[in-house]
């Protein structure tokens, strides 16, 4: 697969396209002044910028890497087993559901 663009270059344009629409915002919708609206615009293209290039396609594996280190275990339900009860042997003591349920009211009137 062809590796189509850098990592800062396409964490840039999308901290640009947030940065503008920060200014736009703030200059057009709070009435902000012009160096003010740009200055915070500036701030959040900053750090959408920073917070993308750390994160920036962590999640692809590289090239002819194996993904075996990232897998997940063979069993994830021994890993959760911490010895603790589940609860299904207390199902075979639970009463039955007729021997609960409340009696139905009489009907009509007592004599």
């Amino acid at each position: 697969m062809a590796k189509l663009s850098s990592k800062g270059s396409g964490a840039g344009l999308a901290a640009a396209v947030a940065g503008l629409l920060a200014f736009m915002v703030f200059y057009g919708l709070f009435s902000f002044g012009l160096v003010g609206a740009v200055l915070i615009g500036l701030l959040v293209a900053v750090i959408v910028w920073i917070v993308l290039w750390l994160g920036w396609g962590e999640g692809r594996p590289e090239e002819g890497r194996s993904t075996a280190a990232r897998a997940a275990p063979a069993d994830p339900v021994e890993e959760m087993n911490t010895g603790t009860t589940t609860g299904a042997e207390f199902i075979e003591d639970a009463p039955e559901a007729d021997e609960t349920r409340p009696q139905d009211p009489p009907q009509g009137r007592p004599r």
